[in-house]
């Protein structure tokens, strides 16, 4: 497990590097294996471009998590902004303020980070405020206040798609979640979305 652990620093994935299979990127962690995650922050800034063949998982604190995320008092932090750029290519495309996909429970984070997506996608997308991909587990006393923008280079040609300022699919109960973020698509931007 992980506890008080704090970043700082930006990560930067440059134009022109190429990742054969699935990619997890977080501003604390990439991916916790085991116990539980307890005060974490990520103040730093995520800036992706390049390749990946396989699927993409980014968030502000963590990139992919089958852990227990808080404890009753406290969770994960975020407020860096995350910048997937016009040059990134993926099969998948899963983006949370918080963490791109969980498989275990989550409470008392929040996340105050933007995020800009510029690039086009022909597969899925699934992008959260907090949180792009709940699997398993349950959310419980989460908040987003950060904004969501999908750049006019953005071209999303196959379903699905999914953009919440919040989750952007959840499969687990959520309780106590609060969003006072915006989504903004702007003009030019092609997307396809799940109903």
């Amino acid at each position: 497990g992980l506890k008080r652990s704090i970043n700082s620093g930006n990560i930067v994935v440059e134009k022109g590097a190429k990742f054969t299979a699935e990619t997890r990127i977080g501003g604390v962690c990439g991916l916790p294996d085991s116990g539980n995650l307890v005060d974490l922050t990520n103040t730093g800034d995520i800036n992706i471009s390049g390749t990946f063949s396989g699927r993409l998982c980014v968030g502000g604190a963590l990139g992919y998590s089958s852990c227990t995320v808080g404890s009753s008092d406290i969770g994960c932090h975020t407020s860096g902004d995350i910048t997937i750029t016009s040059d990134v290519s993926s099969t998948q495309l899963i983006l949370g303020g918080v963490a791109g996909l969980i498989k275990g429970a989550i409470r008392n984070s929040s996340n105050t980070g933007n995020i800009e997506i510029a690039s086009s996608h022909n597969a899925m997308v699934r992008v959260g405020g907090i949180i792009g991909w709940v699997h398993l587990g349950g959310v419980n006393t989460v908040a987003n206040s950060g904004n969501i923008t999908v750049k006019s280079t953005a071209k999303f040609t196959t379903s699905p798609v999914q953009l919440a300022g919040g989750i952007g699919i959840n499969e687990k109960t959520t309780t106590k979640l609060i969003n006072t973020g915006t989504i903004t698509v702007e003009n030019g931007a092609e997307l396809i979305t799940d109903a």
